[in-house]
């Protein structure tokens, strides 16, 4: 298993993208797949010109606590970040851990999203204002959630065992299942009108008892 940098080069426009791992021959696997969504640069590149049209180099082995020091070497070498790059970002070389610090990942991460209008950016207080002012008046949707007990009791109350008839039509349905179906009702909504829970007084225009 090798550590160090490596180099992938598109052959049709020359542009370079480097990066480092703890195991080149793995990373190196995942880039000939197209595995790695979450770098848009080179995997827009390899999905448009095709794995065989990039050419993938190790450029130099070394121990974990130098990868980020070289890495950002050859980035700055080769401009990987510029015009002729497949970078989004380049790596702070005064990190030694090997890994990307918290802020490096969270601009990886909105990068990879395509928002890099707001790195390192707040809302200025007048913003603030008017995004609330803009907010104000929009209504969210309320789930009413019942107890779990409370619609164990309706469904107890309300069985499909129990014949119900319209009693402005007087048609008997054989069970509430059934009347729902043919009124195009939701069946729990007519489970709740006749238990009581709910305080329509009609459904469609129609009230409904069930048989005893």
């Amino acid at each position: 298993m090798s550590i160090g940098i490596y180099k992938i080069t598109c052959i049709k426009n020359k542009r370079v993208y480097i990066g480092q791992s703890v195991d080149l021959e793995k990373r190196l696997h995942q880039y000939k797949i197209i595995k790695c969504k979450k770098q848009p640069k080179i995997y827009r590149s390899l999905l448009k010109y095709g794995v065989s049209k990039h050419k993938f180099e190790v450029v130099v082995e070394c121990d974990i606590e130098d990868l980020n020091k070289w890495e950002r070497y050859y980035q700055d070498l080769y401009s990987a970040c510029g015009k002729n790059g497949l970078n989004c970002q380049l790596t702070e070389s005064d990190n030694l851990s090997g890994t990307h610090s918290e802020e490096t990942r969270a601009k990886i991460s909105l990068s990879a999203m395509g928002n890099t209008k707001w790195l390192g950016r707040k809302h200025t207080p007048e913003s603030i204002e008017k995004i609330r002012k803009a907010k104000t008046g929009i209504k969210k949707a309320v789930k009413v959630v019942y107890p779990m007990e409370r619609v164990e009791g309706m469904r107890k109350n309300c069985g499909d065992h129990k014949p119900v008839v319209c009693i402005e039509t007087g048609i008997e349905y054989y069970s509430i299942a059934e009347c729902a179906r043919q009124l195009d009702i939701h069946k729990f909504t007519l489970y709740q009108y006749l238990s009581g829970y709910n305080k329509l007084k009609s459904i469609k225009g129609l009230t409904f008892k069930r048989v005893a």
